[in-house]
């Protein structure tokens, strides 16, 4: 069986194998253990220019083919191996009047391809330019390879604390250790939504999918040589690594079409992760239970920082980053699987700008990309995902015009800045229905205490006049929401995100000037201005106007209905611009609110 792509290149490896032989931790014979250490190791995806077509493709044209009589030479010299040619053996054996589209393509070296052909039938043509081949690329990475020799299974006169915790398990006791822990000090790793449809793509050549159900292992009885029922592999990062998730660009896409009829190269889109130090334990088990096979996958990073190709400014920033995934999977094959992730981040720092919304929205897009799932092979999935954010802030910038230089600059941009000690949101992504022509997405965010601030440049009036940079906050935050969107695109589809707020003891200072930031907000995020753009494009504009391209629609329609309900609230207004010293108090036993916003109109009612 072949595969199109392939592993390889590590520049220099040095083996160090201190200890072979030591103590395990559970009554088993001994651990084993091989210490690799690797010096400037490159791994990279190399394409494997010897593949035709997999065996699935094979075996459907081969059924599909009508019977031909060999003839005599043809039997001859199946029998003589000498009679072969080198390559024969992955040529496909189909007729002459047998043309397939997908596999009448150039088998040579690309570079006898011409500067049109290449971009046909390269298999890295255009639809995958979001190409990156090398995945790891370190200065120093170790590896340690480990397992347990078992021995037998104890009798159970007394069970300890450690034999109790472990009592679901078939040895009855803690199972034997196997695993593969590895150390990468510094470098750059590259994975995203290519690597990992290669990445799928090898693993199924290695394990296949059965579709059959699993068995649930019996226990052991006394006498019986244990089994290791898990399998470990950590991963811990050192000295600064950086993780980049490349992209491709779905919403950018009517933008580029010209450029590429012209011979331009795209460039893709980018998520950069750069962390100080950080973990990754991803525990499979390797024996099934009765309620299927438990698997978990941990990660925590230290001292994160975001940066994306939207504006090559900063995105995200915490002092940890950490998450809890539990991935169950039942017995039966095509059964439901329900997966649930935890994350939680300390101090994080969000500067959100609408065109990073998209970013996300396209990487989902393109990590789910791919060949339409099989109706015979079909399992449904749910996702559960719960966030808790501690000490956060939510940067909306607020510049006129949405001119924004230094995206993260505290000292060059106006922002609308959303704090609290404590943010719980619960998102449900339900994915168990075949090619459901819509989908829907509840979600939910609850904040004890959210409060709201103005932030202005030390240039600007409002920073040396305005006394209180605090100009709300409210108790018991809610907000509740449900996300119904459309498959296909079309003119007559209207996407609807439905928002519910509710809150108690709102107090609001409202200045004058709140006003106009708020209808920059919307300007910014959901009105005309969703791209941004620095001062000096900002200024070329009009000099440039010939090289304006009509934006297609490329996306439903969206129908955004928001409620607002708040008790026991009161609103300052004060009487000078800068100044709530003299002010209007105004006491609402009950506030409610409806706005809804469409690709037509805005209406209010209050």
């Amino acid at each position: 069986m072949q595969h199109r792509y392939c592993y390889g290149s590590i520049k220099y490896i040095l083996w160090i194998i201190p200890d072979i032989l030591l103590k395990s931790r559970g009554p088993d014979h001994y651990k084993q253990v091989f210490n690799l250490h690797f010096v400037n190791p490159v791994i990279t995806i190399k394409e494997n220019f010897d593949f035709k077509e997999s065996q699935e493709e094979r075996g459907a044209r081969i059924m599909t083919e009508q019977p031909v009589q060999p003839k005599l030479w043809t039997t001859v010299r199946d029998l003589l191996p000498s009679f072969h040619l080198s390559q024969e053996s992955f040529i496909p054996t189909a007729p002459p009047n047998a043309r397939n589209p997908r596999h009448d393509r150039w088998m040579g070296l690309p570079r006898y391809l011409d500067g049109n052909e290449e971009e046909e039938k390269s298999h890295f043509g255009p639809t995958e330019y979001a190409v990156v081949t090398t995945i790891l690329d370190s200065p120093e990475m170790r590896m340690t390879m480990y397992w347990d020799v078992p021995g037998d299974v104890r009798r159970r006169a007394g069970r300890s604390q450690v034999q109790r915790e472990y009592a679901n398990d078939v040895n009855g006791d803690i199972p034997p250790e196997w695993g593969i822990d590895l150390v990468i000090k510094g470098g750059t790793v590259n994975y995203g939504p290519w690597t990992d449809r290669q990445r799928v793509g090898l693993q199924n050549l290695f394990f296949p999918r059965l579709y059959k159900d699993a068995i649930a292992a019996k226990p052991l009885e006394p006498g019986d040589t244990r089994t290791a029922t898990a399998f470990r592999l950590f991963v811990e990062l050192k000295d600064s690594i950086m993780l980049r998730i490349p992209v491709r660009e779905e919403s950018k896409d009517w933008k580029f079409k010209r450029r590429l009829d012209e011979g331009e190269l795209r460039a893709f889109g980018w998520l950069d992760l750069k962390l100080d130090e950080g973990t990754i334990s991803n525990d499979m088990a390797m024996v099934a239970s009765k309620a299927g096979y438990d698997n978990k996958l941990q990660l925590d990073f230290r001292n994160c920082e975001i940066r994306t190709s939207v504006n090559n400014g900063l995105l995200l920033k915490t002092d940890q980053l950490a998450m809890v995934g539990d991935l169950p999977n039942p017995l039966q094959w095509n059964g439901p699987r329900h997966w649930t992730f935890n994350l939680t981040s300390r101090s994080p720092k969000l500067f959100l700008l609408r065109e990073h919304v998209t970013l996300l929205t396209d990487l989902v897009g393109d990590w789910a990309s791919g060949p339409p799932q099989d109706y015979f092979t079909f399992s449904p999935f749910k996702y559960d995902m719960n966030l808790r954010f501690t000490d956060f802030e939510i940067y909306l910038n607020v510049n006129d015009g949405n001119i924004i230089n230094n995206p993260s600059d505290l000292d060059d941009n106006t922002f609308l800045v959303l704090k609290g000690d404590e943010l719980r949101s619960f998102v449900h992504l339900p994915m168990h229905r075949l090619r459901p022509p819509s989908n829907e997405i509840p979600f939910t965010v609850d904040v004890d205490t959210l409060r709201l601030s103005l932030h202005t440049p030390p240039w600007s009036t409002q920073a040396s006049f305005l006394e209180v940079a605090d100009i709300a906050a409210v108790n018991d935050f809610m907000l509740k929401g449900k996300y119904k969107y459309h498959v296909a695109t079309s003119p007559d589809l209207v996407d609807t995100l439905l928002l519910d707020i509710l809150g108690v003891n709102l107090d609001f200072t409202f200045y004058g000037v709140l006003i106009r930031y708020f209808l920059i907000i919307r300007e910014n995020y959901f009105g005309e201005n969703l791209h941004f753009k620095t001062l000096e494009e900002y200024k070329g504009k009009d000099q440039d106007s010939t090289a304006v391209v009509e934006k297609p629609i490329v996306a439903n329609g969206l129908d955004v209905i928001l409620a607002v309900e708040v008790k026991d609230s009161f609103a300052l207004l004060p009487a000078h611009i800068y100044s709530a010293k003299r002010l209007i108090r105004l006491d609402l036993a009950n506030l409610g609110l409806d706005m809804r916003f469409t690709n037509l109109y805005m209406g209010v009612w209050i």
